[in-house]
């Protein structure tokens, strides 16, 4: 199994959301360990209904994240 990194490229804060709770947007890229894209993995962010799958160039993008700390999961079948 290979190994990929999420690399997260940009934050930025958006207006509040409908709950009045500022918000944000998380963007990046998923990469193997050669920098090579990784192409439909997973990504979910922990304590949130929030998805998103990684495109043909390996990036992907949230909006509406609570501001603040979070842990970004990735995963795709055939790496660890």
């Amino acid at each position: 199994m290979r190994g990929f990194l999420a690399l997260v490229t940009c934050v930025a804060i958006l207006p509040l959301s409908l709950s009045g709770q500022p918000t944000g947007t998380v963007e990046g890229t998923v990469s193997d360990s050669t920098g090579a894209p990784v192409v439909g993995a997973e990504l979910s962010i922990d304590g949130s209904i929030l998805s998103a799958s990684s495109d043909e160039r390996g990036k992907f993008r949230f909006t509406g994240v609570p501001t603040g700390a979070v842990t970004l999961r990735a995963r795709r079948l055939g790496f660890e």
